[in-house]
């Protein structure tokens, strides 16, 4: 069974974690029927509609 040669100090993994650990951004995209701006493959919070087809019934203000 391999061993490690030296050890690795607490902060140099914790690096290592927070490398793999890290947020992105969300992508956004402008809806195509009202224009706000939405994450892409989600229904739009304004409008209520995706892919051009109206899902949720959104209150009229």
């Amino acid at each position: 069974m391999a061993l490690p040669k030296h050890k690795h100090s607490h902060s140099r993994k914790l690096q290592k974690q927070a490398s793999v650990m890290k947020m992105t951004a969300p992508n956004l995209v402008k809806c195509k029927s009202c224009a706000e701006l939405m994450e892409s493959h989600k229904v739009c919070k304004a409008c209520g509609k995706y892919d051009g087809k109206q899902v949720i019934e959104m209150e009229q203000k």
